[in-house]
């Protein structure tokens, strides 16, 4: 019997929490509730005149909400429509596990899935021809924005600060929220950054200063533009971090010293099992010591891991700092390549008000090499705004760095 006649005699066994259904035993039964959104939905996206974020504004605005009682966001309606549950059928083979221990899985080709139909056990919300028909309009809108950019690789970054920016007036969350652009209504035409939480929920979910995107570009432009003037002293600086990276630690030998501490243990376990075969230890005394070796090689995996870890991160490091060095090189017009050099130099920038005023902030630079620097200055809306180093910066004299507003 192959997997898909198991998956379909013994019935539905993945989660109860799907938009639409509830689950019986084995099986998932439509919940009407639901349901008649997610019709809707189908309905709405095959003409395709609406895209995600229209429609859930709509959604919102007719008062559906998700399981939880939220308003449902635009990359759930995604999810919905890509969902083949919804046309009758069941997927798996979507994540391979590659480290039972340690839980670690890795996401397939597409082309490995495995699709069926199951509708004695997930009956079908929409027709298969409407399922079909939402799935190529996705398809070919995906398609035809990948076309566009040349560089496939924006898509991890596609602003300038993404992933860049994060709020520091959270202290008691030790993962601090990060910024998200607006750009929307009013501000379509000079986009901000501010606080996820506050875009959530106000001022309620945070009251971190708001910055315009200009704002911030012209602030990188005068800083990049003094950093760079240490550009030799910064390369030599990389050429010393390069011979500590050659030198370091043999991950290799160190992985294959502890796979063959595991090896050790691993004997002892089937000693174990050999001596209560034997009946020369009983049941009791086996399921403990085995349980103790169990947690050593338990303890050696996580060790592998995390030496697999840090080799990675050293390797990322290594070709970042080749990229960097090969750009410094180079010469190199801030107003021309800026966004590039903000991407390239800058790790990430912490954002505060200062004195409880949020139209004093307080910016925290760091950067993938060299010492981070400490910005304050006023939101006051003037041409030319000034931001003051903050004294205590290691990386660049005490001085006042004039930003021209556009």
């Amino acid at each position: 019997m192959d997997l898909v006649d198991q998956l379909k005699k013994r019935g539905y066994f993945g989660n109860n929490n799907i938009f639409g259904y509830r689950k019986d035993k084995t099986k998932l039964v439509i919940y009407e509730e639901e349901a008649k959104m997610v019709r809707e939905l189908f309905e709405i996206y095959s003409t395709g005149e609406m895209g995600f974020y229209k429609i859930s504004e709509y959604f919102k605005e007719k008062g559906y909400t998700g399981k939880n009682g939220t308003p449902i966001s635009s990359q759930s309606l995604r999810r919905i429509i890509r969902n083949p549950k919804y046309k009758g059928y069941y997927r798996t083979g979507t994540v391979k596990v590659v480290d039972y221990k340690l839980h670690k899985a890795q996401r397939m080709p597409k082309e490995e899935w495995q699709v069926f139909e199951c509708k004695e056990n997930i009956p079908a919300i929409v027709s298969e021809e409407l399922w079909e028909k939402c799935n190529s309009i996705l398809d070919k809108k995906a398609k035809s924005l990948l076309n566009r950019v040349e560089n496939k690789d924006v898509f991890k970054s596609r602003y300038t600060f993404s992933g860049l920016i994060y709020c520091k007036d959270h202290k008691e969350k030790e993962h601090k929220p990060g910024f998200n652009r607006i750009a929307g209504g009013k501000r379509s035409n000079k986009p901000a950054w501010a606080c996820s939480e506050y875009i959530a929920h106000g001022l309620k979910g945070c009251e971190s200063p708001i910055i315009e995107e200009s704002e911030l570009i012209e602030i990188l432009k005068v800083v990049l533009d003094k950093f760079l003037q240490n550009k030799e002293e910064i390369i030599e600086d990389l050429l010393n971090k390069y011979k500590k990276f050659n030198e370091t630690k043999d991950f290799k030998l160190e992985i294959s010293k502890i796979e063959d501490n595991i090896k050790e243990v691993q004997a002892k376990k089937d000693k174990l099992l050999e001596l209560t075969i034997k009946n020369l230890l009983s049941d009791e005394e086996f399921y403990k010591r085995n349980e103790e070796l169990n947690k050593e090689i338990v303890k050696y995996n996580k060790k592998i891991y995390a030496l697999k870890e840090e080799k990675e991160n050293i390797t990322t490091i290594e070709n970042s700092m080749k990229q960097i060095k090969k750009t410094l090189e180079k010469e190199i017009n801030i107003d021309e390549n800026i966004e590039d050099l903000i991407k390239l130099l800058v790790d990430k920038i912490y954002v505060s008000k200062v004195d409880n005023n949020r139209k004093h902030i307080k910016l925290e630079i760091y950067f993938k090499i060299g010492e981070p620097i400490t910005l304050e200055g006023n939101l006051n809306k003037t041409k030319n705004q000034e931001y003051i180093i903050d004294s205590s910066s290691q990386s660049l004299n005490h001085d006042i760095y004039h930003c021209t507003r556009k």
